[in-house]
């Protein structure tokens, strides 16, 4: 039983690496939607994956905000910064760019 429980809510042994890029990168325009599936050593795209300028660090998995589609763990997450400041997290899996998890108050209107 507490293996189920371990392997839906993580614990403090159970880290994800996290690559952060440094500089903010503005993702207005940039289609972030086709990509996903596609290695990441390949892909086309103008998002600065291969910016060398990264922090690299560790974080507690987090099931509800880390979790790919069925259930399992990425294998490490490439971290953006938007201008705005929030964040962009892309969940990369055997080398496949698996999920996008991003924040939706960029796109709310200002009362919200």
């Amino acid at each position: 039983m507490f293996r189920w429980l371990e392997s839906l809510f993580g614990t403090r042994k159970n880290l994800i690496r996290v690559v952060h890029r440094i500089e903010p990168f503005d993702f207005k325009g940039v289609d972030r939607i086709s990509i996903l599936g596609e290695n990441l050593a390949t892909v086309k795209t103008v998002i600065p994956f291969k910016d060398p300028q990264v922090v690299e660090s560790q974080i507690p998995f987090d099931p509800m905000g880390h979790r790919l589609d069925d259930g399992s763990q990425p294998h490490y997450i490439h971290r953006f910064t938007r201008p705005d400041g929030h964040l962009v997290d892309f969940l990369i899996h055997d080398g496949r760019i698996a999920l996008v998890v991003e924040s939706t108050k960029p796109y709310l209107p200002r009362s919200c």
